[in-house]
């Protein structure tokens, strides 16, 4: 839902400005400091009120980290969830409006977007979304998005249906928080918590009814439009790719970006136009592949903290730490003790 694939200008996920703003919002509403939760996430308030303004798909991960810490609402997601409709992506919407049901809104959805492994299946009654939790993310940040689907579809399909749509039954992997009751009020009584994987399901009779704006003539051009940008999205290896890919085969620590600029037989200013125009920077697609070999390391926990920053470029175990406080809201130990509830010398 967060990075959609209508705009294929980067490999280096992005998204519309419209999702960290209105998510600044929520936490504002919620008690946080506006101002102090957009210095955090390193996000300018220029940059998500522009119209068409791109932020990457990481800064929203440290948004919604950070958004959590400073607001203490375990179901920010829910509330966040609330106010998103279809209409936060337009070019999105106008495929979903007229296709024939909602099971196939919803698997068109998710064909076209990025950032959610969704698995769906059906069977006689029932309508299935399932998730396995294997996101290289946070858990708290898993969560908030697990509720902002879920809440998502809620809205969206009612819209499309134009009738209140329930679900039949949920499952998330978290266990029950504090506030469940807040999950019966908005999302239906049928929850259980501490599951093995995240379900959402609908039931198949509604499911499956007609759409009020179904058009099967102009769903067929659509989808002949949205394919074919997305064939030639994954024919075309944009810059920022060719950047990420140099970065991640990299053999020794990081390449700095003259490093990359010569690799890729262009001056250095050049790049960083390039990379600006679109929508990015060799910062933050370092960072973003940084960011993520760091979370495979600290839940692989062969390695020292100290050995995975050299192992990342980093000549000061202390920069490391920083940064990934910045990029997640946590430390580095902190993420491997919640993830393997190592107490070792390896979180050193």
């Amino acid at each position: 839902m967060f990075a959609d694939r209508s705009y294929y200008t980067s490999r280096d996920l992005s998204i519309n400005s419209i999702f960290p703003s209105l998510l600044v919002d929520v936490a504002e509403s919620q008690g946080a400091n506006r101002n102090e939760l957009l210095k955090a996430a390193g996000i300018g308030e220029s940059n998500i009120h522009s119209g068409v303004s791109r932020v990457s798909l990481q800064e929203m991960m440290v948004l919604i980290s950070h958004g959590l810490e400073m607001t203490g609402c375990e179901s920010l997601g829910l509330e966040y969830g609330k106010v998103l409709d279809a209409s936060t992506n337009d070019k999105l919407l106008a495929l979903l409006i007229v296709c024939e049901t909602l099971e196939e809104a919803v698997s068109y959805s998710f064909r076209y977007n990025l950032g959610l492994d969704i698995e769906i299946d059906k069977n006689n009654e029932e309508f299935i979304l399932s998730c396995e939790d294997q996101w290289q993310i946070p858990a708290p940040v898993q969560r908030f998005m697990l509720e902002t689907l879920a809440m998502y579809w809620l809205n969206v399909g009612s819209m499309l249906l134009r009738e209140r749509v329930i679900y039949k039954r949920l499952s998330f992997v978290f266990p029950e928080p504090k506030d469940s009751q807040r999950y019966f009020e908005l999302l239906g009584e049928e929850i259980t918590f501490g599951a093995e994987k995240n379900i959402l399901v609908f039931e198949r009779a509604q499911s499956l009814q007609k759409l009020p704006g179904s058009n099967p003539l102009l769903k067929k051009a659509l989808i002949t439009r949205y394919d074919q940008e997305l064939e030639a999205y994954k024919m075309e290896e944009s810059l920022p790719g060719k950047v990420a890919d140099i970065i991640t085969t990299w053999t020794s620590g990081s390449p700095t970006a003259c490093n990359v600029a010569e690799m890729l037989g262009m001056p250095l200013s050049s790049m960083s136009k390039k990379l600006h125009d679109s929508g990015t920077s060799f910062q933050r697609i370092l960072d973003d592949i940084r960011c993520k070999k760091a979370l495979k390391y600290l839940r692989q926990d062969q390695l020292t903290v100290s050995e995975i920053a050299f192992n990342l470029g980093y000549s000061d175990p202390s920069n490391f730490r920083k940064a990934f406080k910045n990029w997640t809201g946590g430390t580095p130990s902190e993420f491997r003790r919640q993830q393997t509830g190592d107490t070792s010398r390896r979180n050193n």
